[in-house]
């Protein structure tokens, strides 16, 4: 609930609406939840990886059972929390997949299925971080995405390739922070609740940019918490896309742009299928391991 009503996020607008009746029942029913179970507990990771052959296969034990030269297939899709919500599998849970996938001996590249609006801050990290494991595992790791946006486009930007999944509905781009404060005071004196806090004479700082912003003061959280994190994400996609066209209106901002676009504009690679994306990958596997053997006799 606390990561919800005060957290910062990396959310396209359609995301973000989505929270809405979430954020409402939450307050209204005082953090009440009927079933407080999460989504990962109740229903365990799948296992899919695609041969050589071109079959994809499912299981439900480990990518032990693929076949050499696999390409294991993880999906990143809905709102992206660190944790297991009631509704999805928490970005801690897909990395551990990614992890197991990167330590499989007859796995060689990964493809992420990638189909969301963004989500929490806190949730790139364990992605970025299992990502760059993979790398060091000598397996590529390619994006094979719809919908890439706000934080699932900063995970994105850490994959060797970033690929539209099609021509019609994939996007890219929503680069930016935002955090979202419910004042819920009326509330609490429509139910008769009078609030009371107190802080130390020796913490005139403390929770600053949370109090200005319910008494309509903006400004200390845009300069202390959003500011940096939006020029770390900026800094990020300028780092890792090295084609981008900084000079085009909004891409730095904000905008969203669709495949054909944004291609042009470098945020993306290529557009392809998952066929293409597991083609890929196992190309930049050869290619890797043809530069390790070639590093080795020199």
């Amino acid at each position: 609930m606390n990561l919800i009503i005060r957290g910062q996020w990396f959310i396209a607008p359609q995301g973000l609406q989505a929270l809405y009746p979430i954020i409402h029942n939450m307050i209204i029913d005082r953090g009440k939840m009927y079933d407080s179970t999460l989504y990962s507990s109740k229903n365990p990771l799948e296992y899919f990886s695609m041969s050589e052959s071109g079959a994809q296969a499912s299981q439900k034990s480990t990518y032990a059972d693929a076949p050499q030269n696999s390409v294991a297939i993880i999906q990143l899709g809905g709102t992206m929390t660190k944790n297991g919500t009631w509704c999805n599998y928490g970005t801690a849970d897909i990395a551990a997949n990614i992890r197991e996938a990167a330590d499989a001996d007859n796995i060689c590249a990964i493809v992420m299925k990638v189909d969301s609006g963004g989500g929490s801050v806190d949730s790139i990290a364990p992605m970025r971080d299992a990502i760059q494991y993979a790398q060091s595992k000598g397996k590529p790791v390619v994006a094979n995405c719809d919908l890439c946006a706000s934080a699932a486009y900063y995970v994105a930007t850490y994959c060797d390739e970033i690929m539209a999944d099609n021509d019609i509905s994939s996007a890219f781009g929503s680069i930016g922070v935002m955090a979202q404060y419910e004042d819920d005071a009326k509330q609490n004196e429509n139910d008769g609740i009078k609030m009371h806090v107190i802080y130390s004479t020796l913490s005139s700082e403390k929770n600053k940019p949370y109090n200005d912003a319910l008494a309509g003061d903006y400004t200390t959280a845009q300069k202390e918490l959003l500011d940096p994190m939006a020029a770390a994400f900026q800094n990020q996609v300028k780092t890792a896309r090295k084609k981008l066209d900084t000079k085009c209106d909004g891409i730095l901002s904000g905008k969203v742009f669709f495949a054909k676009d944004a291609l042009a504009n470098g945020l993306i690679d290529s557009i392809g299928n998952l066929n293409n994306a597991v083609e890929h990958a196992r190309q930049r596997s050869i290619d890797t391991m043809m530069s390790q053997y070639i590093n080795t006799i020199k």
